[in-house]
C-alpha cells in the first residue's frame, strides 16, 4: 500500500472513531478516551507531542460549539470560572511544554496506565456527581478555589488531557454545590478556555496534524448530534457497550505497539 493510500485509510478510520467518540460523549460520556489511542495507532511513528496537540485540536473544534450553546442557554456565574481561566491558562501551556522534556520511553506507558484507570473509572462511576451537594467553599474562598482547581486541571490538560472536563464537573459539584447540569456548563467554559491556551502553544510550535485534527473535529460534532438523539430514544445501553468494546480494542492496539 502506498503512503498516500495509507494516509487516506488512516483519515477514514480516524473520522469514524471521532464520530463515534462524539456519540459516546453526548450520550454516556467518556468518548474522548478513544481519540488518543486511535491517533497513536494511526500514526505510530509520530511524536507524542504532535499526537497530543492534534487531540487538543479535535477537542477545540467541537468545544467551541458547545460553549456557544452553553452561553446562549444559561448565563454562567463568572466568579466560578474567571479565576480558574486566568490562573490555569498559563499552567495549561506549561503542561503542554513539558511534553518536550519528558522521555517518550516512559511517558507512553504511563499514559497507557492512566487511560486504563480512567476507562475503569468512567465505566464504574457514571452516576457520580449526579446529585447536588453542599458546597465545600463559600464567599471569599470561592475565587481561590476556582484558581486552584484551574491551575491543577490546567497542567493535567496540557500534559495528559482525557477526562479533564469530567473531573472538573465533579469538582464544581463538590466545591461549589452546583447541580450536575450547571456544573457541566461551567466545566465546559473553563476546560475549553484552558484548551485554547494549549492550542496556542501547540500551534505556535507547529505540533498539529492540521487536516486530521479538523476532520476529526467535524466528525465529532456530527457524532454529538447523533448522540443527543440516542439519549432522547433511550439508546444509552447499546452505545455504552460499543464504547467499551472499541475502547478495549484501541487501548489493546496501543499497548501492543508499546510492548
Amino acid at each position: 500500500m502506498s503512503n498516500r493510500s495509507r494516509a487516506v485509510w488512516n483519515d477514514i478510520y480516524l473520522a469514524i472513531v471521532a464520530f463515534f467518540a462524539g456519540i459516546v460523549s453526548a450520550s454516556v460520556g467518556g468518548g474522548g478516551l478513544l481519540l488518543i489511542p486511535a491517533l497513536f495507532n494511526a500514526y505510530p511513528g509520530t511524536a507524542a507531542v504532535t499526537i497530543l496537540g492534534t487531540n487538543r485540536l479535535v477537542f477545540g473544534v467541537g468545544g467551541l460549539g458547545n460553549v456557544w450553546r452553553v452561553l446562549r442557554k444559561t448565563p454562567p456565574d463568572w466568579s466560578l470560572v474567571w479565576p480558574g481561566i486566568l490562573f490555569g491558562a498559563p499552567l495549561a501551556a506549561l503542561g503542554a511544554s513539558l511534553l518536550l522534556v519528558i522521555s517518550e520511553s516512559w511517558y507512553k506507558p504511563v499514559l497507557l496506565v492512566i487511560m486504563i484507570l480512567l476507562a475503569i473509572y468512567t465505566f464504574r462511576h457514571k452516576q457520580l456527581g449526579q446529585e447536588k451537594t453542599e458546597p465545600l467553599v463559600h464567599g471569599k474562598a470561592v475565587p481561590a478555589a476556582s484558581a486552584g482547581w484551574g491551575g491543577l486541571i490546567g497542567i493535567y490538560l496540557g500534559l495528559i488531557g482525557p477526562a479533564a472536563q469530567s473531573f472538573t464537573i465533579l469538582a464544581f459539584v463538590r466545591l461549589f454545590g452546583l447541580d450536575f447540569k450547571r456544573a457541566s456548563h461551567h466545566a465546559q467554559i473553563l476546560i475549553n478556555a484552558l484548551n485554547l491556551a494549549t492550542l496556542i502553544w501547540f500551534g505556535w510550535y507547529g505540533y498539529f496534524l492540521w487536516e486530521t485534527g479538523i476532520l476529526m473535529g467535524i466528525c465529532s460534532i456530527a457524532g454529538t448530534v447523533v448522540g443527543a438523539r440516542f439519549v432522547s430514544k433511550g439508546g444509552n445501553t447499546l452505545v455504552r457497550r460499543l464504547f467499551m468494546l472499541l475502547l478495549i480494542i484501541e487501548t489493546g492496539r496501543f499497548a501492543w505497539q508499546l510492548f
